[in-house]
């Protein structure tokens, strides 16, 4: 029984990702080194505990909720390229497809005004233009995907830079703060944040990226 366990494809799986996760920390480790070899060993421990790293549990509970709130796009765009991969395409273009969604989504909220559901389907119609180029190309102009989703991805980081330049900060090179220029556009929290030392960034996104995993 026990082998029919550790040869499953589930467990496969997980195995690869915990190595890759391993040699990701490794690797991340190397790069310390030649950086800086007096401070490598710390940095890279601060990196493994995270939000552990602090005393508080408010504020572990805190940060704890910041970094499941990055992890949701991360997830989704994990999703995006298996996908394509299930159908014999290579998504490289994930990358460009998520940064064209969050630039209109935020020129949306920042610039027009907008809540937080149009800006959401505008970030969903972004994302999936951006596929569909490529996949046009792929279909009637059998180029490759791997290159048009390569320069589409520097496409639309010149593109994004230039769109949300109108919506920066005046004195700093970041965008306006969100919650304090239009917290409508905050994704809702749906009583999450409440967990997490009142984080109003944990909401909506953490269930929905959970949902399309399963699905």
């Amino acid at each position: 029984m026990k082998k029919d366990i550790f040869k499953s494809n589930g467990f496969q799986s997980l195995l690869a990702s915990l190595l890759c996760i391993v040699l990701g920390l490794f690797l991340g480790y190397l790069v310390l080194l030649v950086i800086n070899p007096a401070g490598a060993g710390e940095a890279i421990l601060t990196v493994v505990k995270n939000f552990l790293t602090y005393k508080k549990t408010s504020s572990q509970l805190k940060y704890l909720g910041n970094t499941l709130v990055k992890t949701a796009p991360l997830l989704m765009c994990s999703l995006s390229i298996l996908f394509a991969y299930k159908v014999g395409l290579f998504n490289i273009g994930a990358a460009g497809q998520y940064c064209f969604g969050v630039a209109l989504s935020l020129y949306a909220a920042l610039g027009l005004g907008w809540s937080w559901l149009p800006c959401l389907l505008v970030a969903m119609a972004g994302g999936a233009v951006l596929g569909a180029i490529s996949g046009v190309l792929k279909s009637y102009c059998n180029v490759n995907e791997v290159i048009s989703g390569i320069m589409l991805n520097w496409i639309v980081l010149y593109l994004t830079n230039m769109l949300l330049t109108t919506v920066k900060e005046a004195a700093s090179p970041y965008t306006i703060v969100l919650a304090n220029n239009n917290p409508s556009a905050v994704l809702p929290s749906l009583g999450l944040g409440a967990l997490f030392n009142k984080n109003q960034y944990v909401g909506l996104a953490i269930p929905l990226s959970i949902v399309m995993a399963i699905l």
